[in-house]
């Protein structure tokens, strides 16, 4: 395999020759407020369902994560594999191996020294990642989980799956959990406030409802969706939420304020992440293969990312940059960059 970087648009020409034995490719596109996209087709063993590997396909990506502070990312799937990748050089540094179905999620500590995973198989799983070692399961559950969320310090971790409660892990002392329930039996999102003083969870029934961490009491619960919330976060301050819905729109509301709540419409795209991306900018991804930057505080698209063939999956975000994953199989990472003029005129090559 021969990849091609160049720079052309910025006065730069680059160009990189991997083996054919890497398992990736690098390419170029601009959209926006991006300035570089670096596409990895990860080419992998697939393992579906508990079922042998397999190489008639590669496994979909339905989780990644940037290392804070760091040039390191993590990706997984449906192969029940968690794979390292150095941001550098484009190359899988590890492959960790211990799920035993398919990874929904996957979250850096925030001093990137940690990664948890979950999934499918009820287990949220702690791994080492300079040592690129197990450290054991720090939580279990019976039922799937679909998503984790780890507290700004550290110290907790959030999970929601295919039930109605949201289980939040010490990890100082993973065996003491507090449990809070929620509206319905399908949840998909969960996220932290930045004061770590709120906590908030969706799901199938359109609801999305915030707890108090400290007095375990519900402060604010609103019917956001008319179909299944798949993400949220939180953008600013501690008290504005945003989340990102099937039903094809954005929910802009305030913990204090109903009346303050907007509705952004997200046309074709059923979404199914959403991610800070600055004070103002989020990114919206979902089941019409792009990447969409809103900016909330005036409720316009700014820009749309083209690219992937598929729906994706997840984003992260971290400093200037944004990974997103698709069922396309590919992870394609994104440089933004707010003060760039938009440029419009590259496709992706093939």
């Amino acid at each position: 395999m021969r990849l091609v970087c160049a720079y052309s648009d910025f006065g730069l020409e680059q160009e990189m020759a991997r083996a054919e034995s890497h398992p990736y490719s690098l390419r170029i596109q601009h959209a926006g407020y991006v300035v570089l996209s670096i596409v990895f087709l990860l080419v992998l063993l697939s393992q579906l369902m508990a079922q042998e590997p397999t190489t008639e396909r590669d496994p979909v990506i339905s989780a990644v994560a940037i290392q804070p502070g760091g040039d390191l990312m993590v990706t997984a799937g449906d192969d029940h594999v968690v794979r390292i990748w150095n941001l550098a050089t484009g190359e899988q540094t590890h492959q960790l191996e211990g799920h035993t179905d398919w990874i929904r999620t996957v979250v850096f500590s925030q001093d990137g020294e940690f990664v948890y995973s979950a999934g499918n198989d009820g287990q949220v799983r702690k791994w080492d990642v300079a040592q690129a070692d197990s450290m054991g399961v720090v939580f279990s559950t019976n039922h799937a989980i679909a998503r984790l969320a780890i507290s700004p310090n550290s110290t907790h971790l959030a999970a929601v799956g295919f039930s109605n409660e949201v289980a939040l892990v010490d990890l100082r002392s993973p065996d003491h959990v507090t449990r809070f329930v929620a509206t319905c039996n399908d949840l998909h999102a969960i996220g932290f406030s930045p004061d770590e003083q709120f906590l908030a969870a969706a799901g199938r029934d359109g609801f999305v409802t915030v707890w108090n961490i400290q007095s375990k009491e519900i402060v604010a619960q609103q019917k956001c969706h008319t179909r299944r919330v798949r993400d949220l976060c939180f953008i600013g301050d501690s008290t504005t939420l945003v989340s990102a819905s099937e039903d094809r729109t954005l929910f802009v509301w305030n913990l204090g304020a109903e009346s303050k709540s907007r509705t952004l419409m997200l046309g074709a795209m059923k979404a199914m992440a959403v991610e800070v991306c600055g004070t103002n900018l989020v990114a919206v991804a979902g089941t019409d293969n792009t990447i969409r930057l809103w900016n909330i505080a005036e409720e316009r698209e700014i820009d749309r990312l083209h690219g992937h063939t598929g729906s994706v999956t997840s984003l992260d975000h971290h400093e200037d940059r944004l990974v997103s994953g698709s069922y396309d199989t590919s992870v394609r990472l994104w440089r933004l960059d707010p003060d760039q003029a938009p440029i419009r005129s590259a496709k992706l090559e093939e």
